[in-house]
């Protein structure tokens, strides 16, 4: 039968008297516990309800937790990691902010400090069967009053079954990144007791009668966890066998199914064969097809590749070109502008000229045919040059016709 035990917070046992006053007040701001009830079969809601129902119980809380290995880039240790308080044992996000999705996770500033971690950091919880996501992200830094101890006192954070047997650190996450079907813990408080000094005559005084409340209650809470767990073997049992038997049946079925295939199948088996000798034939035929294709196609890069060769020295052959009918358009452009010229300095010698003929007699008239009969004389070389470059020029159109359409 499950074993469930009940215990008193005994926390303040080992502060200086100085000290405990300070302490009580902040174990009463944070709501620590004052009872807390565990079993070796886990609990459920019912536990927590009947906890609440006791005279002496304010509130009751079940909670989740699991001491798993963590992994980081820096080391490996076993964090105790539980599921987000409610309303008692509250905790404080000292920075960064609580974890709100199944893969976010606060850890203790002393995991930050020994793993050279920080918050965003993605770390691994190497416990596929506690955790539905194992690779989380810190989201901020936690002080809880559970470990009030592992910081201010001795530095001690409990023992495990798990891995070394020393927890290292401790954590927390949602509720809703736990695969347990079952409560860990159930935390309680105690009317009255925060108007007492916790640990003092008074308050021990009050606790011990609550926890008489709670084994007054422990036979029939734990014979009806017995019975529940039983009651949920049978029905996986009863699943079981009901979804064997379905898959026995489903089995036999199968069964008839094939041998009806194979009676089938021995009946068109000559016909099989006789298929197969085909395609047998086809696969002959198609790989003689296949490698007279593969011939072909070598044919065709070879072809391909003869053609972009004479691709290419068309190309360069277009270029040389283009620089000729580049050149030949530039002699004719010089040769123009010289016959513009010599045209407009003709012109002037003409208008001279005919001014000379008013002003000259009869024996400067002839010096002045002479000067004209050297300027037609040098204005018949500059047309020549122009004729010259537009012969060149329609020369090399007609050898640009023929190359282009070759």
């Amino acid at each position: 039968m499950a074993a469930l035990g009940v215990f008193a917070f005994t926390g303040l046992m080992a502060v200086a008297p100085d000290m405990i006053d300070s302490l009580d007040r902040f174990l009463d701001e944070r709501k620590n516990y004052d009872l807390k009830v565990i079993s070796d079969l886990g609990l459920d809601k019912e536990d927590v309800a009947a906890l609440e129902r006791l005279p002496s119980v304010e509130k009751a809380e079940g909670v989740l937790y699991r001491d798993s290995p963590v992994v980081t880039d820096v080391d490996e240790g076993l964090v105790n990691i539980n599921s987000l308080p409610k309303d008692i044992n509250l905790i404080e996000i000292t920075s960064g902010r609580m974890p709100q999705s199944q893969n976010e996770i606060a850890v203790e500033a002393n995991f930050l400090k020994a793993n050279k971690a920080k918050i965003g950091d993605k770390i691994h919880i190497d416990d596929e069967e506690g955790f539905y996501e194992t690779d989380v992200y810190i989201t901020g830094v936690v002080d809880s009053p559970l470990f009030y101890n592992a910081v201010e006192i001795d530095n001690f954070r409990g023992n495990t079954n798990v891995g070394s047997g020393t927890i290292n650190y401790y954590a927390y996450a949602p509720e809703s990144n736990f695969k347990a079907d079952y409560i860990s813990t159930i935390y309680a408080t105690v009317k009255g007791a925060t108007d007492l000094e916790t640990g003092s005559d008074e308050y021990n005084k009050l606790i011990e009668k609550a926890m008489d409340e709670v084994e007054g209650i422990r036979d029939k809470r734990q014979r009806s966890r017995y019975d529940t767990i039983m009651k949920q073997a049978d029905e996986k049992i009863e699943e079981g066998s009901a979804e064997a038997k379905e898959k026995l049946e489903d089995a036999k079925r199968q069964l008839e199914d094939a041998k009806r295939q194979l009676e089938s199948a021995a009946l068109t088996i000559s016909e099989g064969e006789e298929q197969l000798n085909g395609i047998k034939e086809q696969l002959d035929s198609a790989a003689v097809q296949l490698e007279t294709a593969r011939t072909e196609l070598a044919d065709k890069e070879k072809e391909l590749e003869d053609g972009r060769k004479l691709l290419e020295d068309a190309g360069r052959q277009i270029g040389e070109k283009e620089a000729q009918l580049n050149e030949a358009r530039r002699l004719l452009d010089t040769g123009f502008e010289e016959l513009t010229a010599r045209q407009a300095q003709l012109e002037d010698g003409k208008s001279k000229l005919a001014d000379g003929k008013k002003q000259l007699d009869e024996k400067q008239k002839l010096p002045a045919k002479r000067n004209l009969k050297t300027e037609q004389q040098s204005l018949k070389k500059p047309k020549e040059r122009h004729r010259q470059a537009k012969q060149s020029l329609i020369s090399f159109k007609d050898s640009w016709r023929k190359h282009k359409f070759r």
